[in-house]
């Protein structure tokens, strides 16, 4: 089983510098996820690089009960265009049927990278997104990471899997 495991690991890492390296030569977009977590749909200490949206949810993960929503947690996003929102989900409120938040998943202590430096939740600046409640700890940082750094990125999530 160890041995799968690392020919797996081994199989990503080759197949994320494969891609990078595609990326320059076909000018495309290229999402990586490596998902190291719960087999719920839980997206948490992924990587998600050179992709519009880092998270998108326009229906199927509302549940009526709060306490079993999706979550989106501690990831690391790259957005190389001109992205307005590193999310898309459903924006209801509760007087439009969203009680307890249940129609939205839980958001928190992600960190997105873009050009311009600033991110939208639900069509709000993320400042005013977090005033409300949501998404605590989450930055966006102006710039894009390296290529090589987002490779030691995935190579340190592999050796701490």
């Amino acid at each position: 089983m160890l041995m799968l495991m690392l020919m797996l690991m081994l199989m990503l890492m080759l197949m994320l510098m494969l891609m990078l390296l595609a990326r320059a030569a076909c000018a495309c977009w290229l999402r990586v996820l490596l998902r190291l977590s719960t087999p719920q749909n839980y997206h948490e200490r992924n990587i998600y690089a050179y992709t519009g949206l880092c998270y998108v949810d326009l229906g199927g993960g509302e549940v009526n009960n709060a306490s079993h929503r999706d979550r989106h947690m501690h990831n690391r996003c790259v957005q190389p265009g001109a992205a307005a929102s590193y999310a898309s989900i459903d924006c209801k409120n509760a007087s439009q049927g969203c009680v307890d938040n249940a129609c939205r998943p839980r958001f928190g202590h992600n960190t997105v990278y873009n050009k311009a430096g600033v991110t939208s939740v639900c069509g709000m600046p993320l400042a005013k997104w977090q005033a409300l409640g949501h998404d605590p700890g989450t930055t966006v940082l102006k710039g894009l990471p390296q290529d090589a750094q987002i490779v030691e990125w995935a190579r340190q999530m592999l050796e701490h899997s």
